[in-house]
């Protein structure tokens, strides 16, 4: 175990030989998760690397996460509110907004300035807000997909290296885009042209 921001677990099973590397490394590479670029993402495996000693990008990937941020007009808690329920999934109301979940997926919409300005000190907001281009905190819900067994939902075991692929991460975005469109909605919700992963 080490620790940048926070801590990355290293776990080694000598029986079996393996190696286990887990944590949030977008938590652990800039302080906070709100958006975690690929860029940033290959350059703390880089260094997590160098560390160990080993290629991380060789790894298996048990388990990731794909976001986008995106800036609504209308209050965040009422947007979210209109978001009723996910095919197959259990419902969770969570302080800053909502989960659907199942074994295979947890999808989470929350009010990300919300959530910024609870968390996050003075300099890692003027980062955030650097990273999306806009000059204040704003109304923004982070829109986020975790794959539990993504060799299930893939249909093939992944690499960490293959999941850097431009091609891989387009096909998160349209499977990211095609989970929200599922989401069974209530009123009108307008889905914004400009959407930042």
């Amino acid at each position: 175990m080490f620790k940048g921001h926070t801590t990355i677990k290293i776990h080694h099973n000598t029986i079996s030989e393996q190696l286990t590397v887990s944590g949030n490394f977008g938590m652990f590479w800039n302080g906070h998760n709100i958006s975690f670029s690929y860029s940033d993402f290959e350059s703390s495996l880089n260094y997590v690397s160098e560390i160990l000693n080993v290629d991380l990008f060789k790894f298996n990937v048990d388990q990731f996460d794909h976001s986008a941020i995106v800036k609504v007009e209308d209050h965040p808690d009422i947007v979210i509110q209109n978001h009723l329920s996910l095919k197959g999934c259990q419902e969770a109301f969570k302080p800053n907004g909502k989960y659907w979940s199942n074994k295979d997926q947890l999808v989470k919409m929350y009010y990300a300035t919300k959530r910024i300005k609870q968390l996050y000190t003075i300099s890692i907001r003027k980062k955030i807000l650097s990273d999306h281009c806009i000059s204040d905190i704003v109304n923004l819900i982070r829109f986020e997909k975790k794959y539990n067994h993504p060799a299930k939902t893939f249909k093939n075991s992944l690499l960490v290296e293959e999941i850097l692929k431009p091609e891989f991460i387009e096909t998160c975005n349209q499977d990211l885009f095609k989970t929200y469109i599922n989401i069974m909605k209530t009123g009108i919700v307008s889905i914004p042209e400009k959407r930042r992963i």
